[in-house]
């Protein structure tokens, strides 16, 4: 009805993602952007969807094409950042960013985003100095402390990381991801005991959330406290059955065990949850042949797991 009208090609391109219709959407982009190239929502929207696919380079253009008529437009320029990170173009994306934080030096994000490409660039200083300021402006920026925690780690400054953890636990007194943090900076120390507690602390703080479960059982099995590890599963897998990660992790904790029967159910319940898993069907694979001498099962899983992950060494012969 309005063949040259790019808001309606942008709005048409919507109904596409909504409907998961990713090359739809790409084309009818392209046409909104081809009649004016000025207009922002179908230049964000083309750019955000290349990012998520993992295909950046055909963003870059209509991005730089906007902003030739939009320069003051910040959400372009954070575009091209992210673009330019994507293909590996730090030091532009770093300017990008610099430029961005010059007309909004209180901009966290984008702070963490200067302080983490130079990371990546080799500039320490610069690093720690836009990665502790991201946290000051916004104390919930945890990938900055992560980052932060790595370069005391990588100068051999231990106590430095594990004060800037109990720090930011401090700040975040109700949240369970620092207490996760805090807890891989006790393992890096080898302090098991106060990993342990910090990891349990963590459950009481979300109990609903499945990362600190899985975190806890992953301790527990690399201390070989396979019993508890697996009670740590089971109650996140009381509370989401069709935990992925939980089912995964258990079966290889009871096979750890040697409790075969276990595994297999675990793996079975794995199965049953996403019929595509891979490593469900090899790991079946193996425990029917080696451990209940069925080689017909055994191969009838092999031959699954080829067929939906073909060509992956790793799969049983």
């Amino acid at each position: 009805l309005f063949p040259n009208n790019p808001m309606a090609h942008f709005h048409l391109a919507r109904a596409h993602v909504g409907k998961g219709e990713l090359n739809k959407a790409i084309v009818s982009l392209q046409t909104a952007i081809g009649i004016d190239p000025a207009y922002p929502p179908p230049v964000i929207l083309f750019s955000t969807l290349h990012l998520r696919e993992g295909e950046p380079a055909p963003a870059e253009a209509p991005l730089r094409r906007l902003l030739q008529s939009r320069a003051d437009f910040s959400p372009a320029w954070e575009q091209l950042g992210e673009v330019l990170r994507a293909l590996g173009r730090n030091d532009e994306a770093w300017r990008v960013y610099d430029a961005l934080l010059k007309a909004a030096p209180q901009n966290a994000g984008w702070t963490f985003r200067r302080g983490e490409l130079a990371v990546r660039l080799g500039r320490a200083t610069d690093a720690k100095t836009d990665l502790t300021k991201a946290l000051e402006l916004d104390k919930t920026q945890l990938g900055a402390l992560e980052l932060l925690i790595g370069i005391a780690f990588g100068a051999k400054q231990g106590p430095e990381a594990l004060r800037l953890a109990q720090a930011c636990v401090q700040a975040n007194p109700q949240s369970a991801r620092p207490q996760l943090i805090l807890a891989r900076v006790h393992l890096t120390l080898k302090e098991a005991d106060k990993a342990e507690a910090a990891l349990k602390r963590a459950i009481e703080l979300e109990p609903d959330a499945s990362e600190p479960y899985l975190a806890l059982a992953q301790f527990l099995g690399s201390t070989q406290k396979h019993e508890s590890a697996v009670a740590s599963l089971e109650t996140l897998l009381a509370k989401n059955p069709k935990s992925a990660q939980a089912l995964l992790l258990k079966g290889m904790l009871l096979e750890a065990k040697k409790d075969y029967p276990g595994a297999r159910s675990a793996y079975e319940g794995l199965l049953a949850a996403d019929p595509q898993s891979w490593l469900a069907l090899n790991n079946l694979a193996y425990i029917q042949l080696d451990h209940f001498k069925d080689a017909a099962k055994a191969r009838e899983y092999a031959a699954k797991a080829r067929e939906v992950a073909p060509g992956n060494p790793a799969i049983a012969d």
